[in-house]
């Protein structure tokens, strides 16, 4: 199998683990051992995702809003209410 360079949107839908078919097509990279690689502006959109999660549930909380996230067992405020 040819070396693999991932996307920030890749790499995030596989920490979430919602997609069983992403999912299972990466932990079957995994088991080959297939190289993988992003680049330096892919590693950089990531904590840019987790700075927006967290906004989104600390918006939520201060003005008790119900979040209506696709994410939400992502959110990382235990207080947060899903609409």
């Amino acid at each position: 199998m040819k070396p693999v360079l991932l996307d920030s949107d890749i790499i995030i839908e596989v920490m979430r683990r919602r997609n069983s078919n992403v999912t299972a097509r990466w932990e079957h990279v995994i088991e080959e051992l297939t190289p993988v690689t992003c680049t330096p502006a892919t590693l950089a959109e990531l904590p840019e995702f987790a700075a927006l999660e967290a906004r989104i549930a600390a918006t939520a909380s201060i003005h008790e809003f119900a979040a209506e996230d696709s994410q939400s067992q992502t959110l990382p405020m235990k207080d947060v209410e899903f609409f």
